[in-house]
């Protein structure tokens, strides 16, 4: 997945190209989130695939709670209709809205500008479906219950993600002294004879070696 960025009429527009795997779910929460910190809370994700991994869509969900308390959105530009049913039915009520195309998306941030958003747990005018919006997805309100249990959820997928990533440690440190382990017996073995017969051969080698070195010795203490 490739991530690029622009924007229009004051909308940050975060457009992925190619299909989007299970690793690039971090990628895309933290840049988003990233926007929001930096007091950019109106945005628009462009997907142009017709899936996205479950886990994206409940980081975005979370998001997207985060931007209406600051008086933004977070939405998606979803051009394939397999994606908006399944961002549609992902969840009941379905916080994250979706919209088929960019001109429909930036006027639904026009019309929420002239029209702030009422609290999250009401029913926001802003976000009521209209012909204007040419096919917008409809977008429904959410609890403060809602939020919370979104927000615990991401936590507790965080910490059971540390706790998977102590043990890939744990295993590769393992895996890595066993090898260390075969790399030092393989020398060993290398080094000495695999049978008595060439043991006694090398010793007795060595042996004829030593002889040889100590006549040479003698020969030169005898000049």
């Amino acid at each position: 997945m490739k991530l690029t960025r622009t924007h229009d009429r004051g909308v940050e527009i975060l457009t992925t190209s190619g299909a989007i795997a299970q690793r690039d779910v971090q990628v895309l929460s933290v840049g988003v989130g990233k926007l929001i910190r930096d007091g950019k809370n109106q945005i628009l994700l462009e997907v142009s695939e017709p899936s996205m991994p479950d886990d994206l869509i409940r980081e975005l969900m979370a998001l997207d709670l985060v931007a209406r308390e600051l008086s933004g959105r977070l939405i998606i530009l979803a051009s394939r209709p397999e994606l908006r049913t399944k961002i549609e039915n992902f969840a009941r009520p379905m916080t994250l809205a979706s919209f088929p195309d960019r001109n429909a998306a930036i006027e639904f941030f026009d019309t929420m500008n002239a029209a702030p958003l009422g609290p999250i747990a009401g029913a926001a005018p802003a976000e009521a479906t209209t012909p204007a919006q040419a096919g917008a997805e409809p977008t429904h309100a959410v609890s403060e219950e809602q939020g919370k249990q979104l927000k615990e959820d991401i936590r507790k997928r965080e910490v059971d993600e540390l706790g998977q990533l102590r043990e890939t440690i744990v295993r590769l440190e393992n895996e890595n002294q066993a090898l260390l382990n075969q790399f030092q017996t393989y020398f060993r073995e290398r080094r000495l004879p695999t049978d008595e017969r060439a043991y006694q051969q090398r010793i007795q080698d060595l042996e004829s070696r030593l002889e040889e070195l100590m006549d040479e010795l003698g020969k030169e203490k005898g000049k």
